[in-house]
């Protein structure tokens, strides 16, 4: 009985070995949800352009208008993202995952924008990845992002970051 229950935890290690050795990646994403996901993003870039920049000698009033039209601009990408259905459950399951951290770094980034918006011109502090953390969320989105070929999505080139700052955004734009 023993052999029997070693010899079939053999076979089962084997197979989850084989099983993710032969697989091209983890939580993959078919071609259509990245080429979805792709567009959306350079989307959201154009409309942040539009947006402007500060003015040079901006209040802390002037960079929470400026926040707060971004923040919309951010929302609405990722409600359509959350449109996207992978092929794969687990692709499907990371995709939540990731939009579920854009969510709570916006829910963040809305409050920062509302205090400067007050006029307090305090920093703002990026979500950990977890509690306890003193790694940002952002860290954790950008590697997600970049894993996926979705370079032009993370928190860092989209600026997400910066509420009272010159946003010195990278021009991405539709090139079809």
């Amino acid at each position: 009985m023993y052999q029997t229950l070693l010899v079939l935890a053999l076979l089962a290690w084997a197979f989850a070995i084989a099983y993710s050795v032969s697989r091209d990646e983890p939580e993959p994403l078919d071609d259509a949800t990245r080429a979805f996901l792709a567009d959306t993003c350079v989307d959201t870039h154009e409309a942040l352009a539009r947006l402007g920049e500060l003015p040079v000698r901006a209040t802390p009033e002037d960079a929470g208008a400026l926040a707060t039209s971004e923040q919309r601009v951010y929302e609405s990408m990722v409600e359509t993202m959350r449109t996207a259905s992978p092929d794969d459950a687990d692709g499907a399951e990371a995709l939540s995952a990731w939009l579920d951290d854009w969510d709570a770094l916006l829910a963040a980034r809305a409050e920062h924008a509302r205090a400067l918006s007050r006029g307090d011109a305090s920093r703002f502090d990026l979500p950990a990845e977890r509690s306890g953390s003193s790694k940002p969320i952002t860290v954790r989105m950008d590697e997600y992002a970049e894993m996926k070929g979705l370079e032009d999505c993370t928190p860092t080139v989209l600026r997400v970051e910066i509420t009272d700052g010159p946003r010195q955004r990278p021009d991405i734009t539709d090139d079809e």
